[in-house]
């Protein structure tokens, strides 16, 4: 009786070990995925619902009232564009992609504006995050936009400026400071209140 009791007792701590490895092992997995997910954001292709934020953040962000981060980027053409040789010029810089429905409803908003302001001095940089010219250029033709467009396919542009949603318009005065941050796709008044700011329009 004592043996078999024994017996039942020595099973019963045989049984623990593998529990333990089963904790073990889920939480490697668990940890693996995590470390996945948040260090591989191209995991997550353009235009799913789960969109995994930057995680650089040694670049200085757009403050309203402080000089705005310098960057320098190619255009659809190839040619390379550098935001402070625009200093002069009042400039608006959008963060934008073909999937994101809110860049496409403000873009003709902003094909007007720009229409009516470029020989004034007005600039719109819409910075693509992360997409093939090839894709963008059918877009752009379709939309018949005017302005610059520039890609930005590592997104780091998107990362140093700590781009939260799309759209996101950076408004730049002529000094090369900022003076708004607006997430979200304009309004007329909205925009057109911003380009009062910047000197255009009565």
């Amino acid at each position: 009786m004592s043996s078999e009791g024994g017996a039942a007792e020595g099973g019963g701590e045989r049984s623990g070990p593998p529990l333990v490895l089963f904790a073990v092992l889920g939480l490697v997995v668990g940890l693996t995925a995590g470390a996945l997910i948040f260090f591989q954001p191209q995991l997550f292709p353009p235009g799913e619902a789960v969109i995994v934020q930057p995680t650089r953040q040694s670049a200085p962000a757009a403050v309203v009232g402080a000089p705005a981060p310098d960057f320098e980027l190619l255009d659809l053409d190839g040619s390379t564009v550098r935001l402070s040789s625009l200093k002069g010029d009042a400039v608006l810089v959008n963060f934008w992609a073909t999937w994101c429905g809110p860049c496409k409803a403000e873009m003709p908003l902003l094909q007007d504006r720009y229409t009516t302001f470029r020989e004034s001095g007005l600039r719109i940089l819409a910075v693509n995050i992360g997409e093939e010219a090839e894709t963008i250029r059918p877009y752009v033709d379709d939309l018949g936009l005017g302005f610059t467009i520039l890609l930005d396919p590592a997104l780091d542009v998107n990362d140093q400026y700590r781009v939260l949603g799309y759209p996101t318009t950076i408004a730049i005065d002529r000094a090369g400071n900022v003076i708004d941050v607006h997430v979200g796709a304009w309004l007329d008044e909205q925009l057109d209140s911003v380009l009062r700011d910047l000197g255009f329009g009565g």
